[in-house]
């Protein structure tokens, strides 16, 4: 994030060789966001490309804000799973 935005890990789980984490941060919009990065060639990273990630990326505009902010983040082999407050 830009602005000097300070983002918390609130909860991580790593898939075979990618990562997801829920971030929390005091910029509503932020809070509860979720951001991945590593091995992506399945698509396991989230983020519509077939791109390694060697930093994270955020992943759609899950949010406090949007009233759907991620509570849970799990990685598989090649996929990822993810529970929000709106189901």
């Amino acid at each position: 994030p830009s602005g000097g935005t300070v983002l918390r890990p609130l909860a991580i789980s790593a898939g075979n060789r990618h990562v997801l984490a829920i971030h929390s941060s005091s910029t509503a919009s932020l809070d509860r966001s979720v951001w991945a990065w590593g091995f992506n060639v399945f698509g396991q990273v989230g983020d519509n490309t077939l791109v390694d990630k060697t930093s994270r990326v955020r992943i759609g505009t899950f949010s406090r804000a949007n009233n759907n902010g991620a509570v849970a983040v799990a990685g598989g082999l090649y996929h990822s799973l993810m529970a929000t407050t709106g189901g």
